[in-house]
Parts: structure tokens; sequence; C-alpha cells
């Protein structure tokens, strides 16, 4: 008996069958493997955020971010994807504040308190534009370099929105000195030529800007000198010996009165002040951070710059208020801050220096501290609240600097 077979019209037949069934189920097999390899990534965030706690707890509750990005020494215990990189920030609160992640197929950014990432934030890169798609970098960027390949003083650096000039360099630190004056404490205006200062406001976290760099927070000398913004003192109490510092009336100067002015952590028997610091061998260095928890003396009636301290603090507390804040914005978690020393200011060029008013880290006597007024080299009792206001420095440790 003859055997009948398939004629090649019924396997063409069968074969354009098949071919529109796999053109008809192709979409949502690959909307399946997409959405595997979707919820997969979503995991992995969520990963990231459940370690970023875990090691917050760990590391001693300290805000800071971490990142794989290539020369990071700060990043997550994790396994898995080789492929991630990511860049998670951690307030001082232990709440996820910021994420950037990308696998190269998907990426994720937000801000704000995340306690769970939503797959409808994620995504898919091939959708997007080329100026779309997520580079995670390091948190600090050069904005202008003078030598490739090197950290020059002079260069300009950004972290986030806050800029900042290279000071120094060498192996272990790179020191960055904010571009501008902070945004705090207080604005006096004396219009009527600097006889009569009015308080014109204390600032406060209401402000737009507060706390961080301001171009219009320029002190005394700051454009006009009868408008000045940022105004705060180094300090009101905590360095002296009476734990006291007081203006001593209209037409005198500022007085800082004990047995020997500076307290003996801060001053040898000749009234000299001491060395708290190695940063400085010809003008001691006093700045302390440990000072930021003091508050100065109440106000005193007749004097409107005490009376404006009874709403203020003193300088420390605004410098590591804004470590606290760039570490926040993902700067490093190491990171620390200070004041200029007199010896770093005195070797800045003026484009640097700048022509507002700042406080400096470093004594002129037992009563005074080094500042820049106008752009020139002063000094003024630790207690005076009319003239200088906070333009810290950063000190990063160089490899986490940008190669």
């Amino acid at each position: 008996m003859k055997k009948k077979g398939f004629t090649l019209v019924e396997l063409l037949a069968v074969i354009a069958i098949l071919a529109i069934l796999v053109i008809m189920a192709l979409p949502a097999v690959l909307r399946m493997f997409t959405q595997a390899r979707l919820d997969s990534f979503n995991n992995e965030l969520n990963t990231i955020i459940r370690t970023a706690k875990q090691q917050y707890l760990l590391g001693g509750g300290e805000a800071q971010t971490w990142t794989n990005v290539e020369g990071s020494t700060n990043k997550l215990d994790l396994t898995g994807n080789s492929n991630l990189k990511y860049s998670v920030t951690m307030n001082g609160q232990g709440q996820v504040t910021r994420i950037q992640a990308t696998n190269g197929d998907f990426q994720y950014s937000k801000t704000g308190i995340i306690d769970i990432a939503d797959k409808n934030d994620i995504q898919v890169v091939s959708n997007l534009t080329a100026g779309e798609t997520l580079t995670i970098q390091n948190p600090i960027i050069f904005v202008n370099r003078q030598n490739s390949g090197s950290i020059t003083a002079g260069d300009e650096v950004a972290i986030d929105t806050e800029h900042f000039y290279v000071v120094s360099s060498d192996s272990t630190n790179t020191v960055l000195l904010t571009k501008y004056n902070l945004l705090i404490g207080h604005i006096y205006d004396t219009n009527d030529g600097g006889n009569t200062y009015v308080l014109v406001k204390t600032l406060s976290s209401s402000d737009p800007g507060y706390g961080l760099q301001n171009e219009s927070a320029k002190g005394y000398y700051g454009g006009t000198a009868y408008d000045r913004t940022g105004i705060v003192p180094f300090s009101g109490k905590g360095y002296w010996d009476n734990a006291n510092c007081v203006w001593s009336g209209s037409g005198t100067s500022n007085t800082c009165p004990g047995t020997a002015g500076l307290k003996s952590e801060y001053a040898n028997a000749s009234n000299a002040a001491g060395v708290t610091g190695n940063y400085s061998t010809t003008y001691p260095y006093v700045y302390n951070s440990g000072m930021s928890s003091v508050a100065p003396q109440h106000g005193i009636s007749n004097d409107p710059f005490r009376m404006a301290q009874d709403n203020g603090y003193t300088i420390a507390y605004y410098v590591e208020e804004y470590v606290n804040t760039l570490k926040n914005l993902g700067a490093p978690s190491n990171i620390t801050g200070r004041l200029l020393t007199y010896d770093e200011a005195s070797n800045l060029s003026s484009t640097i220096k700048g022509t507002g008013s700042y406080w400096l880290g470093s004594a002129f006597s037992y009563i005074n501290i080094r500042s820049v007024r106008g752009g020139s080299l002063s000094y003024n009792a630790a207690c005076s609240e009319g003239f200088y206001g906070a333009r810290p420095v950063i000190v990063v440790p160089t490899n986490a600097m940008p190669s």
C-alpha cells in the first residue's frame, strides 16, 4: 500500500501558520521577559534600600552616601548584578533621601523620603534619548580644572548645586573652600551710614536657600556696607574663662573679659591664644567644631547685636550643619568641616578671597579672631556680630575626589 506524505504546499501552509502564531505571541513573550527583568531590577533597588539602612545602623547612625562608582571607598555590601551602578544617600535620621541606579537596561532616579522603590518610577533605557539616560558618577565633579589628571589649587568643583575652590591637596586630603558665604544668621541694615544697626531679619529654614551658599550673603562690605546679610558671631561664649562676651557700649570696643581671656585650652599664661590644631604655625588656630552645641549668650537690651543672638548660634553650629547638608546631597560620609586658617587665607588669590566678609579660624589675640573683611585680612572680637559671615572649608579625603 502506498503511503501518502505531506505535500509541499501543505508543509508551507503549516510553516506559515506557525510563523503567524510566533509573531502573534512574540510581543507577549517579550513583555513577559521585560517584566521579569524589571521585577529583578526593582528587587535590586529595594535591596539597596534595606542594605543602606542596615549599614547606617552599623555605622553609628551618620548621614552618608554609598556608591560603587569607580574609585569609591564607601560601598554597600551587595552581591548580584555586576552591571548595577548605584548611589544612595541616607540622612541623619535613618531615611533614604536619594537613589540613583542603572543596570544599562533600566534606570531609577528619585529624591525625597524613599521607603520602597516603586516600579512605576523605573525607566526603560531603550525608550530614552541620550540626554535622558542616567550616568552614576562621583558626587564631586570638576567644574573648572586647570590640569587634567591632577588637583590644583584654584580648581573649581561642585557637590550637587554647591560650588567650591580647591585650597590645597595632597595624597591624604583635599581642602575645599565654599565659593560663597552661607545664607544663615541675620540681616542688618545700617542705612544711616553705619552708626545705627537695625536687625532686619533673623534667617530661618523657611527662607529659600537657607543654610546653603548664596552670593548675596556677603556680610560687611558685601556690595554695600549698609545691607549686611548672613551675619553670625564667631562665638558668644564657650571659649572664654567667664563664658561671657559683652558689648561695652556705643563707640567702644567689644570685650570678652576673663582672667586670661581665652580658656586654658586656647590660651597660655601670657594671654596669647593657644593652638588646638596643626593647621597653622604662625597664627594660632582656635576654631573648635565641638562648639557647635554652644548657644550664644542672651541679648543685652541696648545692643541689637547681642539681641539677635537670642535666636542664633555660634559659627561652629552652622559649619557642622552645612557638613550634614552636603552629606545629604551625596558628599562622602567622611568629609569634615572647619574654617580657613589665617595662613591659608593669606595665600588665596584675590578672586578666590572674594569681596565679602567672613570669619577665619585663627586667633589674633586673646579676644580677637582673624577674618577677611571686604577682601582684605582683618580681625575682630569673637563676639562681634555686625560684620562677618561663615564661609566654611570642607576637607575631603583625596581618594574620594574624581580622577
